[in-house]
């Protein structure tokens, strides 16, 4: 496997937990700022701007996710059609000692 898609694999993963917690935390700023008797629109607004612009962020990194998965799984064909070919072309060593294909 290719070990650079797993790395980047493991670091957009990282990146799009940690966006989602961030969005998390807003989202509940959000509920206790809209729970108050007289919410602040204006802040409430800004939180919802911010909660917006997080998911935008998460939904980037889970498409980019998505692609290095892809492109791992691409690799990790290449490698077994590798392998199934290089099977077919290792020298076999036969009764009388010759080695053929």
């Amino acid at each position: 496997m290719n070990l650079e898609a797993i790395t980047a694999l493991i670091g957009v993963g990282n990146n799009a937990a940690g966006m989602t917690k961030t969005a998390t935390d807003i989202a509940q700023n959000l509920r206790a700022l809209l729970a108050k008797p007289d919410p602040d629109t204006q802040a409430s607004n800004r939180l919802v701007s911010e909660l917006l612009e997080r998911l935008i962020a998460l939904q980037t990194e889970q498409l980019a996710m998505k692609n290095a998965m892809l492109d791992l799984r691409e690799e990790q064909h290449r490698t077994e059609r590798f392998k199934a070919n290089a099977d077919r072309y290792t020298l076999k060593r036969t009764e009388q000692g010759s080695l053929v294909r």
